[in-house]
């Protein structure tokens, strides 16, 4: 399927937006658009909480880690208004 024209100026805007720090209207529009996707997958009833970025990361992290406590550094160019952070 050839790129339709708007496609272009979607993504450019989605990447914009993720420069911005978290606030009810990224909220709103990301979670309005995780539920229509999973309802599309067949997951219903379901509880949808939407975390920070960077601490999505670190906890992954952490978790794997095999250690009782960690020092975690996130750097992935942008994501909730940060490229980067440091967890304990």
């Amino acid at each position: 399927m050839a790129p339709r024209r708007a496609d272009r100026f979607k993504k450019a805007f989605k990447y914009r937006f993720t420069e911005f720090p978290p606030n009810a209207i990224s909220a709103a529009l990301s979670r309005r658009w995780l539920k229509r996707c999973l309802a599309e997958m067949g997951f219903a009833g379901f509880q949808l909480d939407l975390v920070d970025h960077h601490a999505a990361h670190a906890s992954a992290a952490a978790a794997c880690s095999g250690f009782p406590e960690t020092l975690v550094f996130t750097f992935d160019g942008v994501g909730d208004g940060l490229s980067g952070s440091l967890w304990t």
